[in-house]
């Protein structure tokens, strides 16, 4: 290129619209404080835009964890004054999609986050850490007189599994595998909620027919199933995750015949003799026909509505809506079941994501957020 061409070209690229040539900043956080009263510290993040946030605690040692995605991963200077607070320290750093903030406890906290708008598009996350009595206080939100809350059992239901592989993507990796490293985080993260009691129809590589998925959650008094998945479709173009419930009128789309066919077809690893228990057990039976069945279904669109709403925080989204089909799996008349596909193997981007162990972390913290905004709004008390 000669001399005049370039000088060209360059006045050609300054008259470009800025927006060509640097992305929009981020919003970013533009004010951050811990106010502390009593035994309740709360953590206070001015933000100066939109946010979607996930919070969630580990142990050994004790941390609070804050995701903020679509921020700029900075904090505002200043230093934060943790004197007489259960707070040992602050650290933030980067991550794909924002900022992650870990907050290093003293001892145990049951964070609680709550988003406040305040004008002109600036929005304010608090985060509660009550401990000690604070703790116990916020722990009981129904009064003293009224009906007391109990832990809710969480049935985790890990697709496939021994003699039955699910869907195998083009570089051998299985299904079976990623779904239940997939259940086995969301297991660890609900055994350390007090609100939850989780429990897995399996914990390691054996195989559990689809009728006795169901049975176990029934024989453990489950209050919610969700079973657990990533399957494969006929185009490797397709990617995604995708929530299911059970249809009383058919499929809701041909991808979610194609998925329940799909799913129900584990039953084909089935021996003769789980056959004859499936038909002859009464109450398997009667899950097929009972009315009741209305009002599960309800409840459980409702929770598969949460699960996409904060999956669009943390993975791509293969179908908008919650889609219904005839899955064996959820045909249960009295607990809110739903079949989630984090994504399918048959994609080559779809099963490097799912095969990594951060990714299935991230994707199980998204379905405890959405359990525990399910049991917020349908509390479980106490016979």
């Amino acid at each position: 290129m000669n001399r005049r061409n370039f000088l060209g070209l360059l006045s050609a690229v300054s008259l470009l619209s800025p927006s060509w040539l640097m992305a929009a900043p981020l919003p970013g956080v533009s004010h951050c404080t811990l106010r502390h009263q009593g035994d309740l510290t709360s953590l206070v993040l001015d933000l100066a835009g939109p946010v979607q946030y996930q919070v969630f605690t580990l142990s050994a040692p004790d941390r609070v964890v804050i995701d903020l995605h679509g921020v700029a991963a900075h904090l505002p200077p200043g230093a934060l004054n943790f004197a007489g607070t259960p707070v040992q320290g602050l650290r933030s750093g980067p991550t794909k999609t924002g900022m992650r903030l870990v907050l290093d406890m003293h001892q145990p906290a049951k964070a609680q986050a709550r988003l406040v708008s305040m004008g002109g598009g600036h929005q304010r996350l608090l985060v509660d850490l009550p401990v000690g009595h604070a703790a116990a206080l916020m722990a009981r939100h129904a009064p003293a007189h009224g009906p007391r809350q109990r832990p809710a059992v969480i049935a985790i239901d890990a697709g496939h599994g021994g003699k039955d592989p699910g869907a195998v993507s083009g570089t051998r990796h299985y299904e079976k595998t990623v779904v239940l490293g997939i259940a086995t985080a969301l297991h660890q993260q609900l055994s350390r909620d007090p609100r939850f009691h989780p429990t897995m129809s399996r914990d390691s590589d054996f195989f559990v027919p689809l009728h006795q998925r169901v049975l176990l959650a029934h024989q453990r008094r489950a209050d919610m199933l969700v079973s657990i998945h990533a399957d494969a479709a006929p185009s490797r173009s397709a990617r995604g995750a995708s929530v299911y419930v059970l249809s009383a009128h058919g499929a809701t789309s041909a991808m979610a015949r194609y998925i329940a066919e799909s799913e129900n077809s584990s039953d084909a690893y089935a021996g003769v003799f789980d056959s004859t228990l499936s038909n002859d057990d009464p109450m398997v039976s009667k899950v097929l026909v009972d009315m009741s069945m209305n009002a599960t279904i309800a409840s459980s669109l409702d929770l598969g509505r949460m699960v996409l709403g904060h999956f669009k925080q943390v993975t791509n989204i293969h179908q908008s809506r919650v889609e219904q089909a005839g899955f064996a799996v959820l045909k249960s008349p009295d607990i809110p079941s739903i079949l989630v596909e984090h994504g399918f193997m048959s994609n080559p981007y779809d099963c490097g994501r799912l095969i990594s162990h951060r990714h299935q972390v991230e994707l199980a913290q998204a379905l405890h957020t959405s359990i525990g905004d399910y049991f917020h709004k349908y509390p479980v008390h106490v016979a």
